[in-house]
């Protein structure tokens, strides 16, 4: 019956029934008292090679055992995998529903019965719990920030066209004489009479300045610098005025410049809001760290101008 099977074996296997070699499994059969061509029981052979096709077959299923046990590894890591994507997506929808019904509020369900989010307690959902609920970092201090919102950006929007405008028009009546302003020799004029010296590389610096920053103010490009230019202009004026007063008169005070240099501060340090060229980028990101270095250099641009050139 072995035999019979070995046979269907090789039939199956497309392989001929073997020739038995006498000398061969002599040798093999170890018995060195029978000499070469002596003549061999041939079920001794038949025995060898039973033997030989078993330890293949044992190969072949170790083969297949090791690859269906690789598969079964390769299919169960799959499948986490999926079940991992799932769960995820359903925490962030469950998330979502969560905060869209707590927006619509109770006017929304007509059957509202004060406890409509508890469908969703069955999920833990505590990767999104925790992301709603943990402060957000400024600047990497562990600080919450506030949240933006439009009210905040339509307000510094304003704010960044009334300063930009005044300064756009000012520094127009210096450099281009528009306006009725004196243009670059009257300014210069003007300048070296308040005692300062290189009148004129002054007076085209600060109609430049004055130009320049409060259009992109207008555009929120380079806000918390531009303002800083603005801001060192309006300091030197204040300085100027100073022994005037505070109030507008006749005779002059510098109630008009404080009130433009607060406004260029505050841009400083707020920001242009969100409705502007700067929205994203590294600076906007980081007003105070931005803003103390930007009022920095124009303490030291204002205080270089009235001390070095006067």
């Amino acid at each position: 019956m072995a035999e019979s099977h070995h046979g269907a074996e090789r039939a199956r296997r497309h392989e001929p029934e073997p020739d038995y070699d006498e000398d061969r499994y002599s040798e093999a059969a170890g018995d060195p008292g029978r000499e070469p061509g002596a003549g061999v029981d041939p079920d001794l052979g038949r025995h060898i090679d039973r033997n030989q096709d078993w330890d293949r077959d044992e190969t072949w299923d170790r083969d297949q055992d090791r690859d269906a046990v690789r598969d079964r590894d390769r299919d169960a890591v799959r499948d986490r995998d999926d079940d991992w994507d799932r769960d995820s997506d359903r925490g962030r929808d469950t998330a979502r529903q969560r905060d869209r019904r707590r927006d619509a509020g109770p006017e929304a369900d007509g059957d509202y019965d004060g406890d409509y989010d508890n469908e969703y307690d069955d999920y833990d959902d505590s990767v999104d719990r925790a992301r709603l609920t943990e402060p957000e970092p400024l600047d990497g201090w562990n600080k919450p920030s506030l949240p933006a919102n439009a009210g905040t950006d339509v307000g510094l929007l304003v704010l960044r066209l009334v300063l930009g405008g005044v300064f756009v028009a000012h520094g127009a009546q210096k450099v281009f004489g528009l306006f009725g302003g004196p243009g670059i020799d009257g300014f210069a004029a003007y300048l070296t009479q308040s005692g300062f010296q290189q009148a004129e590389l002054l007076a085209w610096v600060t109609g430049v300045t004055e130009l320049a920053g409060g259009a992109l103010v207008i555009l929120g490009f380079a806000t918390p610098l531009a303002a800083a230019g603005l801001l060192a202009v309006m300091a030197n004026v204040i300085l100027l005025r100073f022994a005037e007063g505070f109030f507008l008169t006749p005779d002059g005070g510098f109630e008009l410049e404080a009130v433009l240099a607060g406004l260029a501060a505050a841009l400083v340090f707020a920001g242009p809001g969100r409705a502007a060229l700067d929205n994203g980028r590294p600076w906007y990101r980081r007003p105070i760290i931005t803003g103390v270095s930007c009022l920095v250099v124009a303490a030291g641009a204002a205080a270089a101008v009235y001390f070095l050139l006067r």
